[in-house]
């Protein structure tokens, strides 16, 4: 639909985006599943504004969901992440972790003796040097 003022056409496709988000999301993952190469062509040619893109996107995350990341992708890593974690427990332990202190495993995700799960019952907060003094043991 053709306007004749650019500026009645703008603000007509930022409203159809506004009312068509999900839609419009939908569709975009669609699309960049049937043609990878295409995303990974166009994120070849444009190093510099991905880079920009992320940590644009970084800068907007609170603090505490990097450390939330890892740890989940560490888990998984490890096949100890359980498709039936409450993840909404998990990020509340990890957005309520006081700054001084990290967000550690009880029982380790790769102990020697005995392996623990990434879920909220297995997680306790310790300062660094005590998480570094306890390392990957679990005293049974």
């Amino acid at each position: 639909m053709p306007y004749a003022d650019p500026e009645k056409q703008r603000a007509y496709f930022k409203e159809y985006r506004a009312k068509n988000k999900q839609e419009i999301a939908r569709k975009k993952r669609e699309y960049q599943r049937a043609h990878p190469d295409v995303a990974k062509a166009w994120n070849a040619k444009n190093k510099e504004k991905v880079r920009q893109y992320d940590a644009k996107k970084r800068a907007k995350r609170p603090e505490w969901y990097e450390r939330f990341v890892g740890a989940c992708k560490r888990a998984r890593n490890f096949g100890r992440y359980p498709a039936w974690a409450d993840k909404e427990k998990l990020i509340e332990v990890y957005k309520n972790c006081p700054k001084e202190l990290v967000v550690d495993h009880i029982i380790p995700l790769n102990g020697e003796k005995v392996s623990g799960l990434h879920v909220h019952n297995n997680l306790q907060y310790l300062t660094n040097s005590e998480n570094g003094r306890k390392g990957n043991s679990y005293g049974i």
